[in-house]
Order: structure tokens, then sequence, then C-alpha cells
């Protein structure tokens, strides 16, 4: 496997030998650099322990393909190598073919609510229909016997006004929507706290690489995910790469703060100046879930 090398940390436009595996590129790199296994875990928050299972292509440690590619890409982009091209190795010589279920069966510790559930069957809208058309034939009956003479004059003040069924039929009917769904028991928010609001967008994820790249000094804090950041104030200029399987949950405290791409491509509407939001991913779910906080 041949990998190319990124920057000035590199020395040279590409590596022109030939390596024997992924764990033997990182490890030969690193070593050519004079760095230590905890120099890289100081830099990059991944355990040092990983790296090393890493090294020794020990991936079934890492606890998933999705950690794996996603500890990989850290330790390839920490060292200025090609890391895309070793993840496409890793892919090639490990990725296990998940199996494709009827319906999404997604669950984790935090739980996701159901989505909202429809309409019982007496509401139906074969039944309405059918109530609002008696409801009319009643109304009908009342006015043509009173016009007629046998309910009283009509124009008696007393005489009985429209029915429910006539009301109702001028309202229209609200509907819970099916489009979003919210977080069940959302943890404790160390940011800020207030109402929620979520947008959903995108096609069903199968794994989960987010990069964030801070323009402006905000604050972060993984709720779930790899590698942890617990409430930091991050400064302008700053990267984080979050992976994670089965989902990615992370709070910032602006939205506009924050350059935000999952699986390579961006993730827009975030929020306006000054809001803080979280940002829930979830694999098998479409897109992301955007809360304003």
């Amino acid at each position: 496997m041949v990998v190319r090398t990124r920057g000035p940390a590199a020395g040279s436009a590409y590596l022109g030998r030939a390596m024997a595996g992924i764990g033997e590129t990182l490890r030969e790199e690193r070593r050519r650099q004079g760095r230590t296994l905890a120099d890289v875990a100081a830099e990059t928050r991944v355990r040092e322990s990983y790296l090393a299972a890493i090294e020794e292509e020990d991936f079934g440690v890492l606890g998933g393909d999705v950690y794996a590619r996603g500890f990989i890409r850290l330790y390839g982009n920490y060292l200025s190598l090609d890391a895309d091209s070793l993840v496409e190795a890793y892919r090639a010589t490990h990725d296990q073919p998940q199996p494709q279920a009827a319906l999404p069966t997604v669950t984790f510790d935090d739980g996701l609510d159901p989505e909202p559930p429809g309409l019982p069957p007496w509401l139906s809208p074969p039944v309405l229909a059918a109530v609002g058309i008696v409801g009319l034939l009643v109304v009908l009956f009342v006015f043509f016997r009173a016009a007629s003479g046998g309910g009283g004059d009509p124009e008696d003040t007393n005489a009985p006004g429209p029915s429910p069924a006539e009301v109702s039929e001028d309202e229209p009917a609200t509907l819970p929507s099916s489009e979003g769904t919210a977080l069940a028991d959302r943890p404790a928010n160390p940011l800020v706290d207030g109402p929620v609001d979520t947008a959903t967008a995108g096609e069903p994820l199968t794994e989960l690489v987010i990069d964030v790249s801070v323009l402006a000094p905000v604050r972060m804090h993984v709720v779930r995910g790899q590698p942890p950041v617990n409430n930091a104030t991050l400064e302008q200029g700053d990267f984080r790469q979050l992976t994670g399987d089965p989902a990615v949950i992370f709070q910032v405290s602006d939205a506009t703060a924050v350059d935000i791409q999952v699986n390579g491509l961006p993730l827009v509407g975030l929020g306006g100046p000054g809001q803080a939001v979280q940002v829930s991913c979830v694999i098998g779910r479409p897109g992301c879930d955007v809360e304003i906080l």
C-alpha cells in the first residue's frame, strides 16, 4: 500500500515505499517523526491503547468499523498522511457487510422517542367525512322544517342555532406532524437550558465521520461519541473530528461559530448568531437532528 503524505511535516509529496499494512504505515511514520504513542494520544484525544491496537492491526478492540475508521482517520491526519487512503485500505480488508433490515433498529443508552402515533380509527378521514354529511343533513332538516312552519316562526329568536357539526366543518383540523424525531430523556445541557426545536433532512446515514471547524471562539460539549470534549472552549482555527456507532451527539454554544460536515457533506440550517444548538446524528436515521437549545 502506498500512502500519500500531506503538509510540511511530511517532508515530501509521497512516501515512495510500499507499506505492508495500515498499522505498519502509521507506526513507521510516527517513529520517523520522532513521536511516541503518548504524544499522539495527547494531541488527538484517542486512547493510547487504541493507537497501539491500530499499529498492531488489532481492530476488534475499537468497538466496530465506524470507530475504527474514525480513529484511523484521526491518526493519519495527525501524522500528515493521506487519511482517506488509509480508511479505504481498512474498508477493503476489514469492513464487514451489514445485513439490511426492513426497518431501522438503531438503539442506544439515551434512547429515541418513537414516531408520533397516527390518528385513531374513529378519526380516520372516511369516518370524519360521514360525520360531516350526517351533521349537514341534520342542519338542513331543521332549517326546512322551520321554513315550512313545522318548527315555529322562522324569524323566532328562540329558534335553534347551527348544530355543533356545522360549526366544526368551518374549522380546519389540526393534525400532529409526523416529521422530525425528538430525543427522549435528553441529558442535562451544560451550555444552556431552554425550549427545543428539531429539524431533520438528508438520506439515512450509514456511517458517522463529523468534522467540526471552529470559525470563532465557542464552547463545545460531546454528549455521545469520540473523542470526548467536556464543555471545552475552542478557539478560532481549532478542528475536531467526531465518530460514533451508532450515534454522535454534541452541543455548541453558537451555531454560527462552527462549520460542520457530516461524511464530507456540509450540515446547513444550524441556527442564528448566539444560538446554542445540539446536533444528533444516528446511523440509520435520515440526516442529523438540529435542536435549538
